[in-house]
């Protein structure tokens, strides 16, 4: 049987593949008068993919309907360096990591005898992989950008481009081809005022965050530094033209005290929310809160009534835009801190979840029906409740690689 799915950025990935048995089909027979009319029904497997920064590996997984992770063949790739943070490729057939060296300081042991020691790695390239029929990933090259100290990676699929945003304030942007390689558009990167508000006279700022508006009109970007000995950060707006090329609009301050941890937009791209954390990734419960928008005309960022919320950090929203979890430390233990989005966008705070480690991310697979946090154990599995909270699964840790840091879900179209 020949199913034929073509897409704009993954035409040339089903050509190769689609008599090769990566697609699953079901048919069914369908009653009419006087004859039976067939239709192919294509379920596509969902997989999941882990970055492990500690020992520059990608782990892969099947996901199954009970949200079990299961590992494939390899349980692993080798990344050439550390893997730092994975984004989905438009159309499902590639998949992109952000690789980056660590950066090694001096530390002695008892009797002054030296160790190297790893602190920090330094994003410095963006790997290729392709997805192929089984899930299992295939290194196809380095995409090249000559984008210098990249940050963040972010596609919009309406317009079939790629932004990297870099940490001297420009993100840069491109149309994906077929073959998943990017070419620049024109201009070549779109770049915003360091000189806003709170960020004048010393100081240091580190751009991270990149979000699109899912509407395809807006995208958006974090900051976060520190000026003296203040922590401080803002997000920025970009709209996005017919082509897809982005001209820099509005900036909005965080809350004094904070950076931006994460920005997350409601998937009817309605909302906007802005987590801030500390420079040092140590996102507390108590600090500033979380920063509430509704997205107004010309992608005006318009303050939402309400309280903001105390808990901040790395989050995510369900995939209905009905529940929004924020990951916060308390006493080097992660709380998941679930949200209710009402329907003016303003959060509703509900019961959290003690987890037994400290956790980087959090991800929830396109079902909207399960959470995944990843730790220094691996993957933890929560079943997300119809009121928004967490029941997490026993039995359920999946293991890793070293120090997983971002886990995403993909499908095979």
């Amino acid at each position: 049987m020949d199913v034929r799915r073509e897409h704009w950025t993954n035409g040339l990935c089903n050509r190769i593949f689609a008599i090769r048995g990566c697609l699953f089909a079901l048919t069914l027979i369908l009653p009419s008068s006087g004859s039976a009319h067939t239709r192919t029904v294509v379920r596509h497997p969902l997989f999941a993919y882990v970055a492990n920064q500690g020992d520059n590996t990608i782990s892969q997984y099947r996901v199954l309907r009970s949200g079990k992770l299961t590992p494939l063949s390899p349980a692993a790739i080798t990344a050439p360096e550390a893997a730092l943070s994975l984004t989905a490729g438009p159309g499902g057939c590639y998949l992109y990591a952000i690789l980056g060296k660590w950066t090694v300081i001096a530390a002695y042991r008892r009797h002054l005898t030296p160790v190297a020691r790893p602190l920090y790695a330094s994003p410095d390239k963006i790997m290729k992989y392709l997805v192929l029929p089984n899930g299992s990933l295939r290194s196809a090259g380095l995409v090249r950008t000559t984008v210098p100290h990249l940050q963040a990676l972010a596609f919009d699929p309406g317009h079939g481009t790629a932004y990297v945003l870099n940490n001297d304030s420009r993100v840069f942007q491109f149309h994906v081809r077929a073959d998943g390689s990017f070419a620049p558009l024109n201009p070549a990167y779109a770049g915003v005022s360091l000189h806003h508000g709170a960020i004048s006279g010393r100081w240091s700022l580190e751009y991270r965050f990149l979000a699109i508006d899912p509407q395809h009109h807006a995208l958006f970007t974090g900051a976060i530094g520190h000026q003296m000995e203040e922590e401080i950060g803002y997000a920025q707006v970009f709209h996005l033209g017919a082509d897809g090329a982005a001209s820099a609009r509005q900036i909005y301050d965080a809350p004094p005290g904070g950076g931006v941890a994460e920005i997350l937009i409601d998937p009817r791209g309605r909302f906007v929310y802005v987590s801030p954390a500390s420079i040092f990734d140590r996102p507390v419960r108590g600090g500033p809160g979380i920063m509430q928008y509704r997205i107004g005309p010309r992608d005006r960022l318009l303050p939402i009534d309400g309280a903001a919320q105390s808990a901040a950090g790395p989050g995510v929203i369900d995939p209905r835009g009905r529940f929004l979890y924020i990951l916060y430390d308390e006493w080097n233990r992660t709380h998941i801190q679930p949200y209710l989005i009402q329907k003016n966008g303003a959060l509703k705070m509900l019961p959290s979840t003690k987890l037994d480690a400290s956790a980087s991310s959090a991800a929830i697979d396109p079902s909207g029906r399960w959470l995944y946090a990843t730790d220094v154990g691996g993957v933890s599995l929560f079943r997300i409740l119809s009121t928004g909270a967490l029941r997490m699964s026993s039995g359920t840790e999946t293991p890793a690689g070293a120090d997983p840091v971002s886990i995403i879900f993909m499908k095979r179209s």
